[in-house]
């Protein structure tokens, strides 16, 4: 079950993301969304679907990696096999998150209970000790 939280500094500054690839890092997964920026990348590696959302007042691009729930047949162990992994699944644990009032900038948010969350250990840290975010890896 997902666990999506506002990410701030105050409150993620021990946080750390595993940025491993493989089933258990939550790569098994048979399909997600794409954005129109991306449909060039896509479709040289993968089927682009459509799909009405669930109050089915508009459309929805999807990347297609299997045919079964839980299916990857772009996922090898722990290698990607294709040239380009979709933004959705590249920015995981983070996702793109709306206000709560109608109008304003959207957000970033975090998965807490993405397997590729930690608090200590292991992984690249995403704030430093002040606060100030850490420069990809």
């Amino acid at each position: 079950m997902a666990n999506h939280v506002l990410l701030t500094s105050e409150e993620h500054r021990a946080l750390r993301i595993n940025p491993s690839r493989g089933a258990d890092f939550g790569d098994a997964v048979m399909s997600c969304l794409i954005v129109p920026t991306e449909f060039r990348r896509v479709q040289n590696d993968y089927p682009i679907l459509f799909r009405l959302t669930p109050q089915r007042d508009r459309f929805q691009a999807l990347a297609m990696f299997g045919f079964e729930p839980g299916e990857n047949l772009f996922l090898d162990g722990t290698r990607w096999d294709a040239r380009y992994r979709p933004l959705a699944l590249e920015i995981q644990p983070f996702l793109i998150g709306h206000p709560a009032t109608p109008g304003g900038d959207k957000q970033i948010h975090l998965d807490l209970d993405s397997p590729r969350v930690a608090t200590g250990g292991e992984g690249v840290r995403v704030f430093d000790d002040v606060g100030r975010a850490t420069p990809p890896p």
